[in-house]
Protein backbone atom coordinates (compact mmCIF):
# COMPACT_ATOMS: atom_id res chain seq x y z
CA UNK A 1 0.00 0.00 0.00
CA UNK A 2 1.36 3.35 -0.72
CA UNK A 3 2.42 5.68 2.19
CA UNK A 4 -0.16 8.15 2.92
CA UNK A 5 1.22 12.19 2.97
CA UNK A 6 -1.02 14.62 4.42
CA UNK A 7 0.07 17.87 3.22
CA UNK A 8 -0.69 21.01 5.16
CA UNK A 9 -0.50 24.51 3.34
CA UNK A 10 -2.60 27.16 2.28
CA UNK A 11 -0.61 27.95 -0.90
CA UNK A 12 -2.83 26.49 -3.81
CA UNK A 13 1.00 27.19 -5.64
CA UNK A 14 2.48 24.98 -3.62
CA UNK A 15 0.18 22.72 -3.48
CA UNK A 16 -0.53 22.40 -6.98
CA UNK A 17 3.09 21.90 -7.70
CA UNK A 18 4.49 19.43 -4.21
CA UNK A 19 1.42 17.53 -4.22
CA UNK A 20 1.57 16.27 -8.18
CA UNK A 21 5.38 15.69 -7.91
CA UNK A 22 4.45 13.30 -4.61
CA UNK A 23 1.39 11.69 -6.32
CA UNK A 24 3.99 10.96 -9.46
CA UNK A 25 6.18 9.45 -7.19
CA UNK A 26 3.44 6.98 -6.27
CA UNK A 27 2.24 8.60 -2.82
CA UNK A 28 -1.36 8.96 -2.17
CA UNK A 29 -1.05 12.77 -0.87
CA UNK A 30 -4.08 14.30 1.22
CA UNK A 31 -4.35 17.95 1.70
CA UNK A 32 -5.41 20.82 4.05
CA UNK A 33 -5.07 24.32 4.38
CA UNK A 34 -5.82 25.41 7.75
CA UNK A 35 -5.09 23.79 11.16
CA UNK A 36 -8.79 22.55 11.79
CA UNK A 37 -9.16 20.35 8.82
CA UNK A 38 -5.30 19.27 9.40
CA UNK A 39 -6.56 17.77 12.32
CA UNK A 40 -9.88 16.21 11.39
CA UNK A 41 -7.72 14.75 8.30
CA UNK A 42 -5.18 13.51 10.50
CA UNK A 43 -7.32 11.69 12.76
CA UNK A 44 -9.73 9.92 10.28
CA UNK A 45 -6.58 8.84 7.60
CA UNK A 46 -3.53 8.21 10.04
CA UNK A 47 -0.72 9.19 7.83
CA UNK A 48 2.44 7.99 7.25
CA UNK A 49 4.49 11.45 7.22
CA UNK A 50 2.87 15.12 7.85
CA UNK A 51 4.13 17.77 5.47
CA UNK A 52 2.86 21.28 6.99
CA UNK A 53 3.47 24.88 6.86
CA UNK A 54 3.61 27.44 9.60
CA UNK A 55 1.48 29.83 8.56
CA UNK A 56 -2.06 28.33 8.05
CA UNK A 57 -5.21 29.90 6.04
CA UNK A 58 -7.43 30.06 9.12
CA UNK A 59 -4.91 32.43 11.20
CA UNK A 60 -3.78 28.84 12.85
CA UNK A 61 -0.23 27.26 13.29
CA UNK A 62 1.73 24.59 12.06
CA UNK A 63 2.75 24.69 15.51
CA UNK A 64 -0.22 24.88 17.13
CA UNK A 65 -1.01 21.48 14.83
CA UNK A 66 2.01 19.46 15.40
CA UNK A 67 1.50 20.46 19.42
CA UNK A 68 -1.72 18.96 19.06
CA UNK A 69 -0.66 15.67 17.25
CA UNK A 70 2.11 15.05 19.82
CA UNK A 71 0.31 14.88 22.33
CA UNK A 72 -1.02 11.42 21.29
CA UNK A 73 1.60 10.42 18.64
CA UNK A 74 5.01 10.73 19.39
CA UNK A 75 5.95 8.17 16.04
CA UNK A 76 4.22 10.11 12.83
CA UNK A 77 7.08 12.00 11.54
CA UNK A 78 6.07 15.25 10.83
CA UNK A 79 8.02 17.93 8.65
CA UNK A 80 7.72 22.09 8.37
CA UNK A 81 7.81 23.15 4.70
CA UNK A 82 8.22 26.74 5.32
CA UNK A 83 9.50 30.19 3.32
CA UNK A 84 10.10 31.69 6.83
CA UNK A 85 14.25 31.81 7.50
CA UNK A 86 14.85 32.80 10.82
CA UNK A 87 16.82 30.09 12.62
CA UNK A 88 14.71 30.36 15.95
CA UNK A 89 11.69 29.50 13.32
CA UNK A 90 13.84 25.99 12.86
CA UNK A 91 14.51 26.01 16.87
CA UNK A 92 10.95 26.61 17.31
CA UNK A 93 9.34 23.72 15.17
CA UNK A 94 11.88 20.85 16.75
CA UNK A 95 10.28 22.56 20.27
CA UNK A 96 6.79 21.63 19.00
CA UNK A 97 7.88 18.08 18.40
CA UNK A 98 9.08 18.58 14.70
CA UNK A 99 11.42 15.72 12.90
CA UNK A 100 12.68 18.04 10.28
CA UNK A 101 12.30 21.70 8.75
CA UNK A 102 12.70 22.18 5.19
CA UNK A 103 12.55 25.67 3.94
CA UNK A 104 10.57 26.64 0.79
CA UNK A 105 12.76 27.16 -2.52
CA UNK A 106 14.32 23.76 -2.43
CA UNK A 107 13.86 21.65 -5.21
CA UNK A 108 11.18 18.80 -5.33
CA UNK A 109 13.75 16.25 -6.19
CA UNK A 110 15.75 17.51 -2.70
CA UNK A 111 12.80 17.67 -0.73
CA UNK A 112 11.79 13.68 -1.78
CA UNK A 113 14.80 12.85 -0.76
CA UNK A 114 14.56 13.98 2.45
CA UNK A 115 11.59 12.71 2.45
CA UNK A 116 12.02 9.44 1.70
CA UNK A 117 14.36 9.10 4.68
CA UNK A 118 11.75 9.33 7.37
CA UNK A 119 9.02 7.49 5.20
CA UNK A 120 11.30 4.15 5.21
CA UNK A 121 12.03 4.66 9.15
CA UNK A 122 8.53 6.05 9.58
CA UNK A 123 8.13 1.87 9.92
CA UNK A 124 9.92 2.23 12.83
CA UNK A 125 6.51 2.57 15.12
CA UNK A 126 6.88 -0.96 16.85
CA UNK A 127 9.55 -2.42 14.72
CA UNK A 128 13.56 -2.93 14.67
CA UNK A 129 15.76 -0.37 13.24
CA UNK A 130 19.20 -2.10 12.45
CA UNK A 131 22.42 -0.05 13.04
CA UNK A 132 24.72 -2.74 12.22
CA UNK A 133 24.60 -6.69 11.64
CA UNK A 134 24.98 -6.89 15.46
CA UNK A 135 23.23 -3.88 17.31
CA UNK A 136 19.27 -2.79 16.02
CA UNK A 137 16.68 -0.86 18.28
CA UNK A 138 13.52 -2.40 19.23
CA UNK A 139 11.23 0.50 19.04
CA UNK A 140 7.90 -2.00 20.55
CA UNK A 141 9.90 -3.21 23.54
CA UNK A 142 11.70 -0.07 23.72
CA UNK A 143 15.06 -1.86 24.26
CA UNK A 144 18.94 -2.07 21.91
CA UNK A 145 20.25 -5.00 21.38
CA UNK A 146 23.75 -5.01 21.11
CA UNK A 147 26.30 -7.64 20.42
CA UNK A 148 23.42 -10.25 21.72
CA UNK A 149 23.00 -7.81 25.12
CA UNK A 150 19.90 -6.80 25.13
CA UNK A 151 19.46 -2.88 27.48
CA UNK A 152 15.99 -1.30 28.25
CA UNK A 153 16.21 2.44 26.76
CA UNK A 154 14.20 5.72 28.09
CA UNK A 155 11.55 7.33 25.81
CA UNK A 156 14.34 10.17 25.06
CA UNK A 157 17.64 7.73 24.59
CA UNK A 158 15.37 5.77 22.07
CA UNK A 159 14.08 8.89 20.55
CA UNK A 160 17.97 10.64 20.35
CA UNK A 161 19.48 7.48 18.78
CA UNK A 162 17.05 6.37 16.34
CA UNK A 163 17.28 10.45 15.34
CA UNK A 164 21.37 9.76 14.65
CA UNK A 165 20.62 6.53 12.94
CA UNK A 166 18.44 8.17 10.47
CA UNK A 167 21.43 10.81 10.04
CA UNK A 168 23.88 8.68 10.67
CA UNK A 169 27.23 10.06 9.42
CA UNK A 170 25.73 13.14 9.62
CA UNK A 171 27.18 16.06 12.18
CA UNK A 172 24.15 17.57 14.24
CA UNK A 173 23.90 20.61 15.94
CA UNK A 174 23.41 20.14 19.23
CA UNK A 175 21.27 22.68 20.71
CA UNK A 176 18.74 21.47 17.53
CA UNK A 177 19.01 18.29 18.35
CA UNK A 178 18.18 18.78 22.45
CA UNK A 179 15.60 20.92 21.25
CA UNK A 180 14.06 18.37 19.03
CA UNK A 181 14.19 15.87 21.98
CA UNK A 182 13.60 17.46 24.66
CA UNK A 183 11.11 20.64 23.31
CA UNK A 184 11.88 23.66 25.64
CA UNK A 185 12.35 21.82 28.95
CA UNK A 186 15.58 23.74 30.17
CA UNK A 187 16.90 20.39 31.85
CA UNK A 188 17.61 19.51 28.07
CA UNK A 189 21.24 20.28 28.44
CA UNK A 190 22.03 17.83 31.25
CA UNK A 191 19.73 15.35 29.62
CA UNK A 192 21.47 15.20 26.59
CA UNK A 193 25.01 14.56 28.31
CA UNK A 194 23.36 11.75 30.33
CA UNK A 195 21.87 10.13 26.98
CA UNK A 196 25.18 10.42 25.51
CA UNK A 197 26.99 9.47 28.12
CA UNK A 198 24.84 6.00 28.30
CA UNK A 199 24.58 5.41 25.11
CA UNK A 200 28.35 5.22 24.31
CA UNK A 201 28.47 2.87 27.15
CA UNK A 202 25.75 0.39 25.60
CA UNK A 203 26.83 0.63 22.32
CA UNK A 204 31.07 0.17 23.24
CA UNK A 205 30.77 -3.70 22.53
CA UNK A 206 30.12 -2.66 18.75
CA UNK A 207 33.53 -1.31 17.14
CA UNK A 208 31.70 -0.47 14.43
CA UNK A 209 29.45 2.38 16.26
CA UNK A 210 31.18 5.58 17.58
CA UNK A 211 29.15 8.80 18.37
CA UNK A 212 31.49 11.74 18.65
CA UNK A 213 31.59 15.17 20.27
CA UNK A 214 32.72 17.75 18.11
CA UNK A 215 33.99 21.55 19.00
CA UNK A 216 31.28 24.05 18.62
CA UNK A 217 28.82 22.27 20.15
CA UNK A 218 27.95 19.51 17.10
CA UNK A 219 27.54 15.74 17.92
CA UNK A 220 26.72 12.56 15.64
CA UNK A 221 26.87 9.21 15.32
CA UNK A 222 29.15 7.57 12.43
CA UNK A 223 29.46 3.45 11.10
CA UNK A 224 32.12 2.13 10.17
Amino acid sequence: MNNIILYIEDDPDFVAIYSKFLQEKDYQVICAEDGKTALEEYRQIHPDLILLDINLSDGSSGYDVATEIRKTDKMTPIIFFTSLLDPEDAIKGYETGANDYIRKGISPTEMMAKLKVWLSNSSIQGARINITERTYIDRAQSELCCCGKTEPLTFNEMNLLSYFVIHKNVIQDRELLSSYIWGNDKRGRNGMDKCLFRLRKLLENDTAITIYSHKGGLVGLYIR
